[in-house]
């Protein structure tokens, strides 16, 4: 959910390409709901082919996509404006954005080959105006029950818990 709309998927099978419906939060009615792409558009063949299962506002303008995938899209006016592709890595569905909404955190992860058994997790920083990663830190060790990240206000701090440990880094500029 944005200030002005909210994302939804409708969920016809687990192994169902990303469907994507948009609504903007002052028009609730059902006739307002329509599909964030069209099914012929270049973003939504990319988006369903890349397996990723999750969206969600990362600022007032700006979809990231991703999810159990080795992708992250970025998506503004129905349109890619950033690609990240890690084979190796599958990207978590939680985003945590600052409140100006030009930076997000995100997780990652690689699985020994052929299991779900993850041996290395990742906690990210995405800026926005510079396109880039600036930021990352492994987890370790690896949580039991307890994973959780955060980013300050304005965007300058990191907060990662691991179980029953929390560490906070300050962000370059």
């Amino acid at each position: 959910m944005s200030d002005a709309r909210v994302i939804f998927a409708l969920v016809l099978q687990p192994s169902a390409p990303l469907h994507l419906f948009v609504q903007r939060i002052d028009q609730a009615a059902p006739s307002e709901t329509r599909e964030l792409f069209a099914p012929q558009q270049d973003t939504a063949k990319a988006i369903a082919g890349s397996g990723c299962d999750s969206a969600a506002f990362v600022s007032d303008s700006v979809l990231a996509i991703s999810g159990n995938c080795a992708h992250l899209f970025l998506v503004r006016a129905g349109e890619i404006i950033q690609e990240i592709s890690a084979p190796a890595y599958r990207f978590g569905s939680d985003f945590r954005a600052s409140r100006r909404g030009n930076r997000f955190a995100f997780s990652r992860s690689q699985s020994i080959s052929n299991t779900d058994r993850i041996f290395n997790l990742d906690v990210c920083v995405y800026d926005i105006e510079q396109k880039r990663i600036i930021f990352t830190v492994p987890v370790n060790p690896l949580p039991q029950y307890k994973l959780g990240f955060a980013l300050s206000p304005d965007g300058s701090l990191v907060a990662l818990q691991s179980d029953n440990l929390l560490r906070v880094w300050s962000l370059p500029d």
